[in-house]
């Protein structure tokens, strides 16, 4: 799936894909696209010790 995001994005975490944000303000890290080791796309947030599923992920301000 293609995403939107980049290094630096400010971001939101949920915890299931597609249900509630979980926290906010989080700040992109890094990212890596699949092929990986994870089978999906991640990336490494800030307040997160593991790397997250791009698809937990919205972009602060466009939450739904």
């Amino acid at each position: 799936m293609k995403h939107n995001f980049i290094v630096g994005n400010k971001v939101n975490y949920h915890l299931f894909i597609g249900g509630p944000v979980k926290s906010t303000n989080h700040t992109i890290k890094s990212i890596e696209l699949e092929p990986n080791n994870y089978g999906a796309d991640v990336a490494w947030i800030s307040g997160k010790s593991g790397c997250v599923d791009l698809e937990a992920l919205s972009i602060q301000g466009d939450e739904q």
